[in-house]
């Protein structure tokens, strides 16, 4: 995939939270913008969130690897703060 594809998935208007599928079957949930940090050959994931949302650590992926991005379902309700 692109790097441009997911930068413009990321700097949308409207962000939408989705997910992140890569060719070794991983999966990553990207649920605001914060999260994903785009190079033009390394995509950085931030990962293991602690309370506060804030990743504990980074995930390094190159783009060739991405090999699709999903809507991220819901039920629809709100996370209370």
């Amino acid at each position: 995939m692109r790097e441009q594809d997911l930068r413009e998935l990321v700097d949308a208007e409207k962000f939408t939270p989705f997910v992140l599928h890569v060719s070794d079957g991983s999966k990553y949930v990207i649920r605001n913008r914060a999260d994903v940090l785009t190079t033009r050959s390394v995509v950085y994931i931030g990962v293991d969130p602690d309370e506060n949302g804030v990743p504990r650590r980074t995930v390094r992926v190159d783009p060739v690897h991405i090999t699709r991005m999903t809507p991220l379902k819901t039920n629809g309700a709100r996370k209370r703060k």
